[in-house]
């Protein structure tokens, strides 16, 4: 297996220069404007790279994974929607009703093909949401892949995101076909990741990243339904971008603003400009997730009758980190504060 891991980074490395020229070619470029967290024109959407790369391996490897083809097929259909609508959306505009609608269909299909869906483990028992957990995990899909592809604001952070959260998952489940398949995908972000490095040569696009998001929450709702990883655990490792644009999107609201427009708003976007640094802001993101999340995660995954309990002792700090740094406030003081 370690022959396909190495096989995914570097065929992800190498699809992400071609799809770079591409964008190029097709003009397919991210241009700066007052809201943005970079300064260069530079071509986005290479990242698709990784879904292609990915998705093909899983779709000639999950025979030997040992992994249920009812999951690969959920896993891929759903995916490859939000792939597909975000690849166009990268280069005609789709209106933003389509794609949530998309989104949703897209995520209500993924969860209607899997055999079950996890129950909410709380103080020794276990909450079955029977129907219910259709609407909610379907809500949780989509806002999921769409605070990803919010998330995706600077050079590397989402591809480090990525790689933390698959190896702290692929870590606590241990020996299991899963875990392989995790860091399959790990090694693929990877491969992207050399040309998404500050400062970067490409960007992601709305393809890969809320690929990315979705395909990341489905996964956790399979292994938590196998009962291969608490639920819990999956939100801790996922908490910097949850909190982080969960806090932003209520804020703008609450401030008045028009929260489903472009802005740079959110705290790392803040820090960036702070810091006057991409990396700086990227790699702490990396070291919060492996040094505070991953410790909480791993108990709860151990305890997770006290899971809850530990979400919100990992998410505590995080919280208030977003409200002092000001996440979500007038873009105009934002500006403000960084000149």
């Amino acid at each position: 297996m370690a022959v396909y891991v190495l096989a995914s980074f570097l065929a992800t490395f190498a699809l992400t220069f071609l799809f770079m020229k591409y964008a190029i070619y097709k003009g397919v470029i991210d241009v700066p404007n007052h809201r943005s967290s970079h300064s260069t024109p530079t071509p986005r959407g290479a990242g698709i790279a990784i879904v292609i790369v990915f998705f093909t391996l899983v779709s000639f490897l999950s025979s030997s994974l040992q992994i249920a083809s009812i999951y690969t097929i959920s896993l891929l259909l759903g995916a490859c929607t939000v792939a597909a609508v975000g690849f166009w959306d990268d280069h005609k505009h789709v209106p933003a009703r389509w794609r949530f609608l998309t989104h949703f269909v897209a995520a209500l299909i993924s969860l209607l093909i899997i055999p079950s869906l996890p129950g909410l483990p709380l103080f020794g028992e276990v909450i079955d949401l029977s129907v219910f957990g259709y609407l909610f995990y379907g809500f949780t899909l989509v806002w999921l892949l769409n605070l990803y592809n919010f998330m995706d604001g600077i050079d590397g952070i989402a591809s480090l995101q990525a790689i933390s959260m698959l190896l702290s998952a692929a870590f606590i489940i241990g020996d299991h076909s899963w875990s392989w398949l995790l860091i399959l995908l790990a090694a693929s972000v990877a491969g992207f990741l050399y040309w998404n490095w500050a400062p970067a040569k490409v960007f992601m696009g709305d393809a890969c990243s809320g690929c990315l998001g979705f395909s990341l929450g489905l996964i956790a709702i399979i292994t938590a339904a196998d009962e291969l990883i608490c639920i819990w655990s999956w939100l801790i490792l996922y908490s910097v971008f949850v909190v982080d644009a969960t806090i932003t999107l209520f804020r703008r609201i609450y401030f008045g603003e028009v929260w489903y427009e472009a802005h740079c708003c959110h705290a790392y976007q803040i820090l960036a400009r702070n810091y006057n640094s991409h990396k700086l802001v990227s790699t702490g993101v990396f070291a919060v997730n492996l040094l505070w999340l991953l410790p909480i995660a791993w108990l709860a995954d151990v305890f997770p009758e006290v899971g809850l309990i530990l979400t919100l002792i990992a998410i505590a700090p995080i919280t208030i980190l977003c409200f002092w740094i000001g996440a979500g406030e007038s873009e105009i003081s934002g500006l403000a504060q960084a000149e």
